[in-house]
């Protein structure tokens, strides 16, 4: 569980971690390489059920294998989530999270998925952005 404290300058982000009460320094970095991220409603044929709206992040498999991603945290834009290190989808390439549409958006802020992992057990955090927006998808 980590909790944001703010950014210190750009590369750099402190936390708090639950786990070991006490405050630590994330190094920004780019380890994790994205091979295709968008954002996409998914809509059940299946009538009653509410449409959903996911983003995929699909990793090269080498980056992602070295590392052990913590949590995800969607910001900024019409859409929020956040997503913890218990949840299976976060050991799956391609990652698929679940958003949330937020009611006050600023599409001139646009949505950023923070992505937190360790790798050699150091923490560090990876920011992603420029999703491709695809048309929905209509469920059987």
């Amino acid at each position: 569980c980590l909790l944001s404290r703010g950014l210190g300058d750009v590369y750099k982000r402190q936390v708090y971690s639950c786990k070991t009460s006490k405050m630590i320094e994330l190094e920004l970095k780019k380890t994790l390489q994205v091979e295709s991220a968008f954002i996409q409603k998914e809509v059940p044929g299946i009538q009653g059920e509410k449409a959903k709206t996911y983003l995929t992040l699909k990793f090269s498999e080498e980056s992602f294998k070295s590392v052990q991603i913590d949590s995800i945290k969607i910001v900024g834009g019409k859409y929020t989530s956040n997503v913890k290190a218990a949840s299976q989808h976060l050991k799956m390439n391609p990652l698929k999270v679940q958003l949330n549409l937020i009611f006050h958006d600023d599409e001139k802020e646009p949505t950023r998925a923070l992505i937190y992992y360790k790798l050699e057990d150091k923490l560090f955090f990876q920011i992603e952005s420029n999703f491709l927006i695809k048309e929905a998808l209509f469920l059987p």
